[in-house]
This record gives structure tokens, C-alpha cells and sequence, in this order.
């Protein structure tokens, strides 16, 4: 109910809207399924209760327990979009589901979900985590139909990294590098998709898990790519407080062709600043608008 009337009051009903963390329809009791199906049923038909759209949704299930996070929980990342403003494109994937093999005009696809990256090694101690889903959608603007490729990502947690103010002076991250292999990967994806279509608009969201100065984020935001959270009031940039130390790690970037259609990027504060009995998550959603004439 939370997440709901977050989506329709204070993000407005947004045309599209990428959540993460989303669990399989059981929580963490596994029943031999990985379906989120009744769990997205449930958000969507609260959303439409409290005045939003009736969104549509779009989505991959994991495989069981290779995704991360609460062991059995199956979380994924998901697209809602509103039909009567964006449309997706539903082009089937291969049983493999990868975007650059057997099929790379999958959509929905997974971003190179056999790559280390994402799929662990355990020679480098890196897990097997969230795959980035990319959704191929049609925006319904005034002028006609703008295509746009969207990406949904939630990249390797910071869990492991030693802490800023800890004993170990200078602080090891240590999932660092496994961010960085992923976000090789997510650039990779989109400049293969932009050779083939150079009028596609991509725009990138998602939890990173990473602060915009570190070097996986200096590698994301640079071209095709810019990233827009820079353009938040330095006082207002933040998503998340891990004890105490507010920090931005859910950022949105969008290709060069759309840089220019930009016309807000603001952070929602209703999460981060909240008692935890009051609050729908412990991230704050970041609000990009465009203007599509």
C-alpha cells in the first residue's frame, strides 16, 4: 500500500516506472516456483485503487537462488509502464534469454546474464546477482512515436567493502571491481544497440549501488551515456543513510540524443529520511522527466 501511493502521489503516476527487489510471489519460502507474478497483481491492482494507471508489467523471472539477494526470495528487477503513454515492444527471447547470442533483439532481455559479471566466479569471489533488464518501449508523444530503449539495473551490492570510518584505514572496496565488470558489460550492450539503431533514446535507471565519484560510475557516465544526477541540488543528493552517512547510490542516465529533452531529475525524499516503521523502502526514487513533443 506504501509503494503504491508512493508511485501515484509522489512520483506521479509516472509513464514508467523501474522497481527493484522485487521478491517471487512467496517471500522467502520457496514452493518450487520463481514466479512474481501475484506479487506484481498485488502493486498494480493498489496502484490503480489509489487513483494510478493500470500498469503493465514486464519481466523475467530468475533462476532459483542465482539472482542474490534474501536467499529463496528470487528478487528481479521490473518495468510498470502506462500503456496510454509508453507501449512496450515484446519481442520472445531463446531459452537462454541473452541479449547478445542466439537472439539480441530479445525484448525484454537480460544484459549479458551468462557474463561473471552477473553470473558469479567464484575465482574472483564474485556472486551471482541481479540481472539488468532491458525493455525495448514506444513512447506515445504528440508528434508521433519515439522509440527508446530502457534499462533496469541493480548492480552487486557493497556488502563486504570495509567501512569509510572502520579500522581499516584506507578502506578496500571490495566489490568494486565486480560493479565495474558489470557496468563493462551494460556499455557494451548499449553500444552494440545503438550501432544497429543510432535514433533509439536510452535511458538507464536503477540502484548501482555505487557513489557518483567512484570509478565504476566515472566509467558509466561518459559517452553515449551522461549521467544526470549531478543536476540535483548538491543538499538534496541523496537516496539512501547507512548509519548516518547519507550517500546517492541510485542515479539515472540517459544517451546524448535525449540529453537536450531533459527538463527535471529530482530525488524523492520519503524513504531515506524516515523512521523505519514509516517508510516503503530504505531508497529514495530519483524522477526523470522528459519532454517528448
Amino acid at each position: 500500500t506504501r509503494v503504491a501511493s508512493s508511485c501515484v502521489v509522489e512520483i506521479s503516476s509516472a509513464a514508467c516506472v523501474g522497481l527493484q527487489k522485487i521478491h517471487y510471489y512467496n517471500g522467502s519460502e520457496y514452493g518450487g516456483v520463481v514466479s512474481a507474478e501475484l506479487t506484481l497483481t498485488l502493486l498494480v491492482d493498489a496502484i490503480e485503487r489509489a487513483g494510478g494507471p493500470r500498469y503493465a508489467v514486464r519481466q523475467i523471472d530468475p533462476v532459483h537462488n542465482a539472482d542474490g539477494g534474501q536467499p529463496n526470495g528470487n528478487i528481479r528487477v521490473v518495468w510498470l509502464l502506462d500503456p496510454q503513454r509508453i507501449r512496450p515492444v515484446d519481442r520472445p527471447a531463446t531459452a537462454s534469454q541473452t541479449d547478445g547470442g542466439e537472439n539480441p533483439d530479445a525484448s525484454p532481455a537480460r544484459v549479458a546474464p551468462e557474463s561473471p559479471a552477473f553470473a558469479g566466479d567464484a575465482a574472483r569471489g564474485w556472486e551471482g546477482g541481479r540481472k539488468c533488464l532491458a525493455l525495448d518501449a514506444v513512447a506515445l508523444a504528440p508528434s508521433g512515436e519515439e522509440p527508446l530503449l530502457l534499462i533496469n539495473c541493480h548492480l552487486k551490492s557493497k556488502r563486504g567493502d570495509d567501512r569509510l570510518f572502520g579500522s581499516v584505514q584506507p578502506p578496500i572496496f571490495h566489490t568494486e571491481e565486480q560493479r565495474s565488470a558489470q557496468v563493462r558489460e551494460l556499455r557494451a550492450y548499449i553500444e552494440r544497440r545503438l550501432a544497429r539503431r543510432p535514433d533509439v533514446g536510452v535511458v538507464l535507471v536503477g540502484d548501482m549501488n555505487e557513489h557518483e565519484f567512484r570509478p565504476p560510475m566515472r566509467l558509466l557516465d561518459s559517452p553515449p551515456l551522461v549521467g544526470l544526477m549531478e543536476r540535483v541540488p548538491p543538499s538534496e543528493r541523496y537516496t539512501y543513510n547507512f548509519n548516518g552517512n547519507s550517500q546517492l547510490l541510485d542515479h539515472v542516465l540517459v544517451s546524448s540524443s535525449l540529453v537536450a529533452r531533459v527538463s527535471d531529475v529530482a530525488v524523492v525524499h520519503l524513504n531515506a529520511d524516515a523512521a523505519a516503521e514509516g517508510r516503503a523502502s530504505d531508497h529514495d526514487p530519483v524522477l526523470l522527466r522528459l519532454r517528448l513533443d
